[in-house]
């Protein structure tokens, strides 16, 4: 389970840049797992929305998008190395802090990768999508 903690009726939230681009104003999307909101507007890297239903099947009806996310507030830093040798940085959930190392774990759409080290920073090897 993920806590968020929600302030003045406002939460922040992580979702993948590939995902952002693709989100247009006025649109509903799904925060998976969570709930489905309304973009009101949006500007590089940064989406304002409100809360507009739970239920999933209010998502469907809508042809929402199902969004992954992580709360900005508990999130952690995750670096992946990826097969071109490089490291693509992240951000991850605050249960990964639980993750042994040698864990081989899927990052959700994204690819299954192996832990290595688990501190302030998870670093993590890319196996394979």
């Amino acid at each position: 389970t993920i806590q968020i903690d929600v302030e003045n009726q406002q939460t922040n939230v992580y979702l993948p840049g590939l995902d952002l681009k693709q989100i247009k104003k006025d649109s509903i999307v799904r925060l998976k797992d969570l709930m489905n909101i309304k973009v009101k507007s949006k500007t590089k890297g940064k989406v304002s929305a409100e809360f507009h239903s739970v239920e999933v099947e209010t998502a469907r009806k809508n042809n929402a998008t199902m969004l992954q996310w992580t709360p900005v507030e508990s999130s952690i830093i995750v670096d992946i190395l990826m097969p071109d040798g490089k490291y693509q940085q992240g951000f991850g959930e605050p249960d990964l802090r639980k993750v042994k190392p040698g864990s081989i774990i899927q990052f959700e759409r994204f690819a299954f990768c192996q832990i290595e080290e688990v501190n302030s920073v998870i670093k993590a090897i890319w196996l394979h999508r």
